[in-house]
């Protein structure tokens, strides 16, 4: 299975690995399961810590880049086709963060399984998206 992860995922994968549950630990190293991350989840990282909106203990969002490089996880970016059509997305009224809903839209367009706690992705599930 082909896995995109949400953003916080990154964030407990490199800092945090104590907030994983078993299942989840289990999923992200299955060898059965290739694991991606978009850099839309590295520049919600890196433009969210210069605004001071998050703290990664004494890690910066370069470090967990150079982190990412070095694992079994593929870094994957939107295509110029995915910007064009993001506005194919429905707005969701409780829903609007445009980083979420382009991790969404990429992980429709390319049959990926999104891994996210967060329960507002549920409401997408009607517009083909996979979840775990």
């Amino acid at each position: 299975m082909k896995i995109l992860v949400d953003t916080h995922y990154l964030l407990w994968i490199t800092n945090n690995p104590e907030k994983l549950t078993d299942k989840e630990k289990e999923l992200l190293t299955s060898p059965k399961n290739e694991i991606c991350c978009s850099s839309i989840s590295l520049w919600e990282i890196s433009l969210k810590y210069a605004l001071g909106k998050l703290t990664i203990g004494k890690a910066t969002p370069e470090d967990i880049y150079n982190y990412l490089s070095k694992q079994p996880i593929t870094i994957i970016e939107p295509d110029k086709r995915e910007y064009a059509t993001f506005n194919n997305l429905s707005l969701k009224e409780n829903h609007r963060d445009p980083f979420d809903r382009m991790l969404i839209w990429q992980a429709i367009n390319n049959q990926l399984v999104m891994m996210s706690r967060d329960r507002k992705f549920e409401q997408y599930r009607e517009e083909g998206l996979l979840l775990k």
